[in-house]
């Protein structure tokens, strides 16, 4: 199919609820080419309905106490709540095509000003919750003596969410505050650009060509995407390691619900670490090599907006499927959602599993016992393995 005759049937579903829009909105909207019609009004829409369903339903699961009593759920509840302001903060870019039509100017303030900047905190908010949960199962893994004594420190956790949460914003404040939105005609008393159309220009793209603007491109480009992606493929490709080297599992003669969950919780952190590298990989090209500002970028012919549309599409799915992983890999993640969607009802030893849980702490403090990962015999020691006596990993991942 040719350009002309995409935007021809482009124009034709356009056209058919024309009567329903105002004549400054239908005008508009009849320059949005065939991509940006299908994936900002058909497809994203899916995936967002999706997202925020399946992710209030993670929330509500994560929230339950038997799931609750474990520190490392916090990161999960974190991101799980990312993920859902993610899909919610997308809603105005799909009602404004991405910026390609305005139904009033208070849309069109939102959409440059916050439009693309609310998504980006939220999305790299959830990249760090990813690389502070690989960082500690990295630890945990890899140098076991020193996991304990960071876990003991009152609120780690809540303090490293928090200062990660001001840093996002704080980079994304530039783009919020440098954006500038015009109307296309500068008649005097059409406040409302009636005549016209708005023009958006975001702060991702307002003095693109400057010199400020490009060596901030750079800072933000490498904080924001590459460097938390190298850092997780480096703590992941350490953890498959791991697992191969047989360092996650715990001593075959030690009963702990630690033994099997250590190593459930680092194939999860795995996966989603996977899904994110798979999935944002296209619109990290997109903006690293191709992202510029074209003037009909929005009923034009261009191939950079159509590789525009899929890294949004995919990046927006990455933030829709943790819930598969969890599902899929921690049973008792899935037992509480079937009891919550009631497929299954709850024995009653889990009532009792359930305020145990509530009140579980780890207890002991002790450090690695030697007499399990060294060999007497010999001077040089054998690869350890995680042991009972790493009681603050055990509780990370009880439920996991």
């Amino acid at each position: 199919m040719t350009s002309s005759d995409q935007s021809l049937s482009c124009s034709e579903v356009v056209n058919c609820s024309m009567t329903q829009l105002t004549p400054r909105l239908a005008s508009t909207m009849a320059e949005v080419d065939a991509v940006h019609w299908v994936v900002y009004r058909n497809v994203l829409p899916v995936l967002v309905f999706a997202g925020i369903i399946l992710n209030v339903l993670c929330l509500v699961v994560l929230s339950r106490p038997s799931l609750r009593s474990t520190r490392v759920v916090w990161y999960f509840l974190a991101l799980a709540s990312s993920d859902l302001l993610v899909c919610v903060f997308h809603i105005p870019v799909i009602t404004t095509i991405t910026g390609c039509t305005f139904s009033s100017y208070g849309e069109a303030y939102y959409f440059t000003h916050f439009g693309w900047t609310m998504i980006g905190v939220c999305q790299s908010f959830g990249t760090y919750v990813i690389v502070w949960l690989s960082l500690d199962r990295f630890i945990a893994v890899w140098m076991y003596e020193i996991y304990p004594k960071i876990q003991q420190r009152p609120h780690v956790k809540r303090n490293r969410l928090l200062a990660t949460a001001m840093a996002c914003i704080t980079f994304h404040l530039v783009y919020m505050v440098l954006a500038d939105l015009t109307c296309s005609t500068e008649d005097e008393g059409d406040e409302e650009c009636t005549r016209g159309h708005w023009i958006s220009v975001s702060g991702y793209q307002y003095q693109f060509e400057k010199t400020w603007h490009k060596v901030y491109c750079v800072i933000y480009g490498l904080f924001i995407r590459w460097f938390p992606g190298c850092l997780l493929i480096f703590f992941n490709a350490s953890l498959v390691v791991g697992i191969v080297q047989g360092r996650v599992n715990l001593p075959v003669g030690i009963k702990t619900p630690g033994r099997s969950g250590e190593r459930k919780l680092v194939i999860i952190t795995i996966a989603i670490t996977a899904s994110y590298i798979l999935f944002t990989f296209p619109i990290m090209i997109y903006i690293t090599g191709f992202a510029e500002a074209l003037p009909d970028r929005c009923g034009g012919n261009h191939p950079k907006e159509v590789l525009r549309a899929v890294g949004n599409t995919l990046q927006l799915l990455e933030h829709v499927i943790h819930i598969a992983f969890l599902v899929g890999l921690n049973s008792r993640f899935r037992k509480e959602l079937k009891i919550l969607l009631r497929l299954e009802k709850r024995a009653d030893d889990d009532y009792c599993h359930e305020q145990d849980g509530e009140k579980e702490e780890p207890k002991s403090r002790s450090k690695l016992a030697p007499p399990h990962s060294f060999n007497t015999h010999s001077t040089t020691p054998t690869p350890p393995t995680l042991t009972q006596d790493l009681s603050l990993s055990t509780a990370d991942v009880a439920v996991l």
